[in-house]
């Protein structure tokens, strides 16, 4: 904000800008100041030969549940499989959540769900039965996973809309209203834990989501709950509010989805 104040001294105008510096952000009292309870976590990184390997998902850890659905329940037919560094990535994002924000008022507080990752040979869900569900090159060799949103007003996470998302009656497959059932802040939080890796490529949200989203990113890493290296990551959450036929118009509404690297 700037505030003019001008002067006349005869036939001489003086304008004189001063520039308004607003005072920090104060702290949610509700969340406090990071970085919260010191937490045993798992290993956000993996070493060794075989982080390139595919192995599929637990049905349950520390903070989140794989649900899979009924014609996908073995480990041939299962489509939850990704490359061991980004489940081991994935697992320390969902168990730190799990663990700082265990008291945070902000939403139901349960496990987040996780979606669709790889089929066991590499490919994309949906192929083996003959119709991938997903874009051509998504989803492909364990390098992509869907994770629903933390919720608010709801029993659990699973992937469902966090807004209404028909137009007359017409699925829109995007939010066409704000997302009143987004736990923003518990989402923000593991954004930023996922961030903490530098070969996550890209998070991709709902257009509308990103307001919130953002807003409490943001808040999150002025008060010390997101790492600093996960901060300067911010341009990797990706949305759009309109389409511009990157992929990330529609589809989003129910999940977040995370993209690695393709070393």
């Amino acid at each position: 904000m700037r505030l003019l104040a001008i002067a006349t001294v005869a036939t001489l105008v003086v304008a004189i800008v001063v520039r308004h510096i607003p005072p920090p952000r104060p702290v949610r009292a509700s969340l406090g100041r990071g970085p919260g309870p010191i937490c045993a976590l798992l290993p956000r990184s993996c070493v060794g030969t075989t982080c390139a390997e595919l192995i599929e998902m637990p049905l349950v850890g520390p903070g989140f549940i794989d649900v899979r659905i009924e014609s996908e329940n073995t480990s041939d037919t299962s489509t939850s499989y990704l490359r061991r560094d980004v489940m081991t990535l994935i697992q320390y994002a969902a168990a730190k959540v799990a663990c700082k924000a265990k008291d945070w008022p902000t939403g139901n507080g349960g496990p987040i769900i996780f979606g669709d990752m790889s089929e066991r040979d590499g490919s994309t869900p949906g192929t083996r039965a003959g119709s991938p569900r997903h874009p051509e090159g998504t989803h492909v060799a364990g390098r992509d996973i869907d994770i629903a949103y933390f919720q608010r007003d709801t029993l659990d996470n699973q992937l469902r809309p966090i807004c209404r998302h028909h137009e007359r009656r017409v699925d829109a497959y995007r939010c066409i209203a704000p997302p009143t059932r987004l736990d923003a802040w518990r989402t923000a939080l593991l954004i930023g834990a996922l961030l903490e890796d530098a070969r996550v490529r890209v998070i991709g949200i709902d257009g509308l989501a990103a307001t919130p989203l953002l807003a409490a990113f943001d808040e999150l890493c002025e008060t010390g709950w997101i790492d600093d290296a996960a901060c300067s990551r911010r341009s990797r959450i990706v949305f759009e509010t309109s389409n511009t036929v990157r992929g990330w118009f529609r589809g989003h509404h129910n999940h977040l989805h995370v993209s690695w690297w393709r070393y």
